[in-house]
C-alpha cells in the first residue's frame, strides 16, 4: 500500500457527526491523544486501513485557510530531542468539508491527490506529504494510530 482513496466513506449523517466534533471542540484543532473505543466513526476509519494492534491514536482537525508544508507524521518530541524518526502505523486524512479550488494532498514522489467532501485517504506514514494552497472552505481530520504512545502524550 502506498496510498488508498475511498470516496463517500461516511453517510451524510455520519459526516455531520464528524463536523459536530469540530464545532463543539470534542476533538480539538491541536493534536490530541485518544484510546481505542473512544470514537467509533474514527475507529471505523482506522479499521479500514487494516491496522489492528494499536494502543491509541492522535487526531487533529485542520480548518484550513491555506496550504501546509511538506512533513512526515512522526513522534515530534522524540525527533526534536534525539533526531530519531518514529512513525505511526498509518497516516489517515478524512475531508468532511471541501468547497473550493486547489488544496490537493501532496504525496512526495507519489503525486497530487484531489480532495472531495467525505473522501478518506490513507497512506504509508513514511511518505512525506503536505497540502497545496487553496481558495474556499475546507476541513480535514488527520488520524495517526500508534503501536506505542508517542513521547508527546506521555505524562511526565
Amino acid at each position: 500500500m502506498k496510498y488508498t482513496i475511498i470516496d463517500n466513506f461516511l453517510t451524510d449523517e455520519e459526516n455531520d457527526q464528524i463536523i459536530s466534533y469540530f464545532e463543539t471542540e470534542t476533538i480539538p484543532v491541536v493534536d490530541s491523544w485518544h484510546l481505542p473505543n473512544t470514537f467509533p466513526l474514527i475507529e471505523r476509519m482506522i479499521s479500514e486501513t487494516g491496522v489492528k494492534d494499536y494502543v491509541g491514536y492522535e487526531m487533529h482537525f485542520n480548518p484550513g485557510w491555506r496550504g501546509y508544508g511538506n512533513h512526515f507524521d512522526k513522534d515530534e518530541v522524540l525527533f526534536n530531542r534525539t533526531g530519531e524518526l518514529k512513525y505511526p502505523l498509518v497516516s489517515i486524512v478524512y475531508y468532511p468539508i471541501f468547497e473550493g479550488i486547489g488544496g490537493e494532498l501532496i504525496l512526495v514522489n507519489e503525486g497530487l491527490l484531489e480532495i472531495k467532501p467525505k473522501r478518506l485517504i490513507y497512506f504509508e506514514s513514511t511518505i512525506e506529504h503536505g497540502v497545496n494552497n487553496f481558495n474556499g472552505n475546507r476541513l480535514s481530520l488527520g488520524i495517526n494510530p500508534w503501536h506505542i504512545i508517542p513521547e508527546s502524550y506521555i505524562k511526565q
